[in-house]
């Protein structure tokens, strides 16, 4: 056995460095989840009842393919109750500039283009590469066709059935509660969506709320937890009382009624066009269950977005858009230049913020009234709170539901804590990172995989996770001391350097082409300020960066380190002031230099 396993390493870490060195990455992520080890997540040996999924026996598994169709039936097939909604939205909107005639050549053979490669296809097993190898070709036998289902505004039926495959999520994987649904769609019906999207995006985007960071361009997760981090510090700071409510929907992408999603859709000012042919995928779709390479019978989708479809996320946020907009007017949050912050949103990530916790409650309570209206529901019992600063303990309610405190959360995948610092955040990525970084032993241990690939490998599995959210922090010297000391401890492994060999730290990373981390982590903060900078006014991470609260006072004694003092603190070592870096990031090559220099200064 162990020989075998020996072979098969060996075999893959021949085909590994073959796909590098000639840069043919087509399956380098396959493999190294084959070399490192990670297996398919499996059920408990439970027996099956009301959420469980299958029973176990000592020799072979017990499938139960109708208990995943009953599970998602019971999520998919909703029954649609009917709802008092105005025919007239005060948030109507101007007609977008959008397109309504029938899709080019050159809008069809673009689309093919931008497919992404590498992805499952539908039920008719075409392949986004297939249609990728002459998409001139491509596009000029779909022509027709899409010019047919535009005039008639009817799909094939194929297009309307998908394959809805099952991802773990956290916790008992016996539970059905605990795996979410992906639907793999025809990958030509994802041409015509692709079509549709690039006509809807830019005019669409202009109407959103600047609270809405998720799914849109030239945003990210880093601007909202910039944002939120900051207004805890200087809340914190500044003694001035804050109220979070970090709200979750439960299975918000499945439950989402149509006929709110059709009339946000024409409140937004879509053309009647456009909406009618997205109608037109979303009637009598179906999807089948697969599971142990069986298919369940059809479930007929009454609710919810198609996950997988390449329209989902924009449509899904143009309904929450109008959600939250409503829900918000007439609340109260906190002082935000001549206006108020309310809430932040990455997609269904949302945090509401409030200076009392009455106003917090109203807001809270008023999200998940206008939410209902149109199928969403909020999960009280995964909806927590945190409370910077203030010494009111009151509970907070969601209708008769009172919601739990917490002393810190995992926003956006990066640990707030009241007090803004940055401490759990860092010790969680350096457990993350050395996870991951176990997780690929065989290949570090590997005597025929490449240092060098051995290396980029670490720069894209490992370090990518110990890094995730750096921008956000303040890096003091015993926050940067432990991410060198877990750097260089995974470096060492990688060269295969033990007690009692040594090597110097600087020899170290000049070995292996990497740069301390401090340098590394002021690289790409200043990167990120600089693109933070150049964005137009009004935008939040932008306004963030000179926030300050409008009223308390700060405790006696030194300041605090906060994220703002050590941005301040590297201008200051090259001798530059925060109102002359705003005008240099305006230039992005005068700014590359003044990171480059920001970067030199560090020692």
């Amino acid at each position: 056995m162990c020989c075998d396993r020996v072979t098969f390493l060996s075999k893959f870490s021949i085909t590994m460095n073959t796909s590098c060195c000639v840069v043919i990455l087509l399956m380098f992520t396959n493999i190294v989840i084959v070399l490192g080890g990670a297996e398919p997540s499996e059920c408990e040996n439970k027996p099956s009842e009301k959420h469980c999924i299958v029973e176990y026996s000592s020799r072979y598994r017990v499938r139960h393919t109708p208990r995943w169709h009953e599970h998602f039936r019971n999520i998919l097939e909703v029954e649609v109750v009917a709802v008092a909604e105005d025919n007239e939205s005060p948030y109507r909107q101007q007609m977008s500039d959008i397109c309504t005639d029938p899709p080019s050549f050159h809008e069809i053979k673009k689309a093919v283009d931008t497919l992404k490669n590498r992805k499952s296809p539908g039920a008719d097993k075409i392949t986004a590469e297939m249609l990728k190898v002459d998409s001139a070709r491509t596009a000029n036998m779909l022509y027709p066709l899409f010019k047919q289902i535009w005039i008639t505004e009817h799909f094939p039926e194929e297009w309307k059935e998908g394959l809805l495959v099952k991802v773990p999520k956290k916790g008992d994987k016996s539970n059905c509660n605990n795996w979410r649904g992906i639907t793999l769609l025809s990958i030509v019906s994802k041409v015509m969506t692709r079509v549709i999207l690039t006509r809807l995006s830019a005019s669409v985007d202009k109407t959103l709320r600047e609270h809405q960071a998720g799914f849109r361009k030239s945003r990210s997760c880093v601007d909202h937890i910039n944002a939120l981090r900051i207004i805890i510090e200087q809340c914190s700071e500044w003694q001035s009382d804050l109220y979070l409510l970090f709200v979750d929907f439960e299975k918000a992408f499945d439950t989402v009624r149509w006929s709110a999603l059709w009339k946000a859709l024409e409140r937004k000012g879509i053309p009647m066009k456009i909406i009618n042919l997205i109608r037109a995928l979303y009637d009598n779709s179906s999807c089948r269950v697969l599971h142990s390479g069986k298919l369940s019978d059809p479930i007929k989708l009454r609710a919810g977005v198609r996950q997988g479809c390449l329209l989902s996320p924009t449509l899904f946020i143009i309904l929450l858009d109008e959600v939250l907009r409503k829900a918000t007017e007439s609340q109260k949050g906190i002082k935000w230049g001549s206006d108020q912050l309310k809430d932040l949103d990455y997609a269904d990530d949302i945090c509401l913020l409030a200076t009392t916790l009455q106003d917090l409650t109203c807001t809270a309570n008023a999200v998940q009234d206008e939410a209902q209206k149109t199928g969403l529901r909020v999960n009280a019992q995964k909806t927590v709170a945190m409370r910077v600063v203030t010494p009111n303990r009151e509970q907070i309610k969601i209708g008769d539901k009172q919601v739990v405190d917490v002393p810190n959360f995992c926003y956006l995948g990066s640990v707030l804590t009241p007090t803004g610092g940055t401490d759990d955040d860092v010790d969680g990525r350096i457990k993350k990172a050395k996870g991951a970084f176990a997780q690929l032993t065989p290949i570090w241990r590997s005597n025929i995989i490449s240092r060098d690939l051995k290396l980029r490998i670490f720069v894209s599995n490992v370090k990518s996770v110990l890094l995730y959210g750096c921008e956000t922090w303040k890096v003091t010297k015993s926050i940067s001391t432990k991410l060198q000391v877990c750097v260089n401890k995974h470096l060492r492994q990688i060269l295969r350097v033990f007690w009692p060999d040594t090597i110097s730290n600087e020899d170290l990373w000049k070995e292996t082409r990497q740069e301390p981390i401090n340098k590394e982590i002021l690289r790409r903060k200043w990167s990120w300020i600089g693109h933070c900078l150049r964005r137009p006014e009004g935008n939040i991470a932008k306004m963030a960066l000179d926030w300050n609260p409008p009223q308390g006072r700060r405790r006696k004694g030194r300041p605090a380190t906060t994220w703002r003092r050590s941005i301040l603190s590297d201008l200051n070592a090259v001798g530059i002031s925060w109102d002359e870096a705003k005008e240099r990031a305006q230039d992005r090559n005068v700014w590359r230099r003044t990171v480059e220099a920001l970067c030199s200064s560090w020692s």
